[in-house]
């Protein structure tokens, strides 16, 4: 998609495939490619001619990989090598060999400090092959960056979850080539009013809304031991919880079940499948009140149902159920104690 942008004028595109070719012939190197290709004797160049740069861009590799201390670009008769120092060792270790992760940040932190202020860079999924602290780190220095704008295509929770809100644009495809894109202004503070992180809706293809954690807990459980659901359904689904609506009177529970309706709007998934699903224990009056309420705009009813047992975790309350249940549990939170996501 930032091909279509590159007649803009200071845009600097940078492709998602970022793989250095190893032992290229040598020649000078004052422009990197967009795939990165030419990295090591474009480093070579910038070693001889901005030192200071080239030192910047080891410092940063050696402290988010400490393993290695220094980069070595280096001419070897008529090609030009990339190694990197093992710490406390002579022994240097080629670029390829060093992990997919070392070369995409290595070819990523070249591109930012080398890229001339007032650029514009276009970043084609970053994340790919990177640690999520590594993740974290290279966005903290792009943030912090203020001589350059930074356009990023990520499907990266760690990335979304990494800067505000109101920086998120989600695109979705529309009819004929066409997109669509939600307005940040609108989404960022509903989603920070909520409690929300940027991934926790627009990684999924459906959403269930429980009133609690334990209900996002034990809810996986339940459609996994139901045997009626694969394991890609269930990855591919959202347990976003409306906590705190379960203390609030009936017309603030459908207030915040219309603030999240709206949420969808703005982030233009109005059309996603979701279910609000409700513990049994609600008076009649205030199901009545909950099940008729309509989305904004289109009238449509919100779909929204009522439990038959008073709470969800009652469904685990099979003596044959609960060791499957909890070891389930444990494969889903990763917990080592999975009864305290039992809790109400």
């Amino acid at each position: 998609m930032f091909k279509k942008l590159l007649p803009l004028t200071n845009v600097q595109w940078v492709e998602a495939r970022r793989f250095a070719r190893p032992n290229l012939q040598a020649k000078e190197e004052r422009i990197l490619p967009a795939n990165a290709e030419s990295l090591a004797p474009y480093l070579l160049t910038l070693q001889g001619s901005q030192k200071r740069v080239f030192n910047r861009i080891q410092n940063f590799i050696t402290r988010i990989f400490p393993e290695f201390d220094t980069l070595n670009p280096e001419l070897k008769e008529t090609l030009v090598t990339l190694t990197l120092t093992l710490a406390g060792t002579d022994t240097k270790v080629p670029l390829e060999f060093c992990g997919s992760g070392v070369e995409q940040l290595l070819a990523l932190i070249t591109f930012l400090l080398t890229t001339p202020a007032g650029t514009t860079i276009l970043l084609d999924e970053p994340h790919t092959y990177l640690h999520p602290s590594a993740e974290r780190e290279f966005i903290s220095l792009l943030m912090a960056d203020q001589e350059r704008n930074y356009i990023i295509s990520t499907h990266s929770p760690v990335m979304m979850n990494s800067v505000p809100s109101d920086r998120i644009i989600n695109i979705i495809a529309g009819e004929q080539g066409s997109f669509k894109a939600s307005d940040p202004h609108s989404v960022g503070p509903i989603l920070q009013s909520l409690g929300y992180k940027n991934s926790d809706f627009l990684l999924y293809d459906r959403l269930i809304l429980g009133e609690g954690k334990s209900d996002a807990a034990v809810l996986p459980v339940l459609l996994k031991n139901s045997q009626k659901f694969t394991a890609a359904q269930i990855e591919r689904t959202g347990f976003p919880t409306t906590e705190g609506a379960d203390s609030s009177s009936s017309a603030k529970k459908q207030t915040i079940v219309l603030r999240y309706e709206k949420m969808l709007q703005e982030l233009e998934m109005a059309s996603i499948a979701r279910l609000y699903l409700r513990d049994g224990d609600a008076a009649p009056d205030e199901q009545t009140l909950l099940m008729g309420t309509e989305q904004p705009g289109s009238g449509q009813a919100v779909p929204v149902k009522y439990l038959p047992c008073v709470e969800i975790e009652n469904y685990l309350l099979v003596p044959d159920a609960i060791p499957q249940a909890i070891r389930t549990l444990k494969q889903f939170a990763g917990s080592p104690e999975p009864r305290s996501a039992l809790r109400k």
